[in-house]
């Protein structure tokens, strides 16, 4: 008995390592998946993605760029770990007017008015509630940083703030308005922006959940 059960963990063992190789050869090519409570969902290999990167176009178009050598089932494995995320967002690109479906959030020309002044009007409110001052802001679809602030005090969000959780949107933009006095990431820097998130590491941990851009 014993005997027959060490061989069936081997047995098991072979069968998901058959599995991955498997969803590996697939990657070659691009793969279509239906994932329960999301939708249809591709997955491209990229020989230039460094990491597995999910992205979603209005109205539902999502698409997973998968690094060479990562196997369809853990890149699959990503997308549901996400699942609440990318649901968040498909919610909120169906309330959207059709006129922004066709536009997208592909470019810098194509961001949606709405959601920039929304973010904008966000930021002035916590500027004057904190006693912050900046030069200027722009609003644009970035895919590596949800926002930054130059040495002239320029303020730069990304405009898929717009689709984080509100307590997330409020951590970059209070995020950057504390760079305003302190350019860098020193001690100060964080002691400032903790006192006014005291949660501010726990609220960076959770952003950490979430891709920047719209690919």
């Amino acid at each position: 008995m014993e005997s027959s059960r060490l061989d069936w963990k081997k047995e098991r063992r072979r069968t998901q390592i058959d599995l991955n190789t498997m969803y590996t050869r697939q990657m070659k090519t691009d793969t279509e998946l239906t994932i329960p409570e999301i939708g249809p969902v591709l997955f491209a290999s990229s020989a230039k993605a460094k990491r597995i990167s999910i992205s979603i176009r209005p109205p539902d178009r999502i698409r997973v760029a998968v690094p060479c050598g990562v196997s369809l089932s853990l890149a699959r494995s990503a997308v549901v770990e996400k699942k609440s995320w990318i649901r968040k967002i498909l919610l909120k690109f169906a309330s959207m007017p059709a006129k922004q479906h066709e536009r997208g959030f592909s470019s810098h020309e194509n961001v949606p008015r709405e959601a920039a002044e929304g973010l904008i009007n966000r930021l002035d409110e916590l500027a004057r509630q904190h006693g912050f001052r900046y030069t200027r802001v722009t609003v644009r679809n970035q895919k590596t940083r949800w926002g930054s602030c130059s040495t002239a005090n320029t303020i730069s969000l990304n405009i898929t703030l717009a689709l984080l959780p509100e307590e997330l949107r409020d951590y970059v933009l209070l995020h950057e308005l504390v760079h305003t006095r302190h350019h860098h990431h020193q001690p100060e820097f964080w002691r400032e922006l903790k006192a006014i998130l005291p949660d501010a590491l726990l609220l960076r941990k959770k952003l950490k959940g979430y891709v920047p851009g719209l690919r």
